[in-house]
């Protein structure tokens, strides 16, 4: 059975115009089974920080990501940086200035995840 794939999901597949690419989902034509995803990783540069039309058949969701450190986070607010997405590099810094200094072995221990969209969340809580 596939995993429905929702907005804010990270995803990797094939876009329409044959790319390859990692990002995470904008939007989602139900109607028509195309998301449309905002690359951070591709084997064409030129759509890096684009939004590209994938078949929904042909993305895959990638695992939630459990973020051990602040250093985690960090990368991600270049990543922002690199689309220019303003309000996730605000949210982001955000983040980085209100978690608590803990060691990697801490933050691993109270299984915190993070989605791109709603933030932080305890892995025991529901979403």
């Amino acid at each position: 059975m596939m995993t429905k794939i929702l907005v804010s999901d990270w995803v990797k597949g094939k876009s329409t115009n044959d790319e390859r690419f990692r990002g995470y989902v904008e939007s989602i034509d139900e109607a028509h089974h195309i998301a449309f995803v905002r690359v951070v990783e591709s084997d064409n540069r030129k759509a890096i920080g684009k939004i590209v039309k994938s078949h929904l058949h042909q993305t895959e969701k990638l695992p939630d990501q459990v973020f051990t450190s602040k250093e985690q986070i960090k990368s991600l607010i270049d990543v922002a940086l690199m689309i220019g997405d303003r309000s996730w590099f605000r949210e982001l810094t955000d983040m980085v200035n209100d978690t608590p200094d803990v060691t990697d072995n801490e933050w691993r221990g109270k299984g915190y995840s993070f989605n791109r969209l709603s933030g932080y969340f305890s892995e025991s809580s529901s979403v």
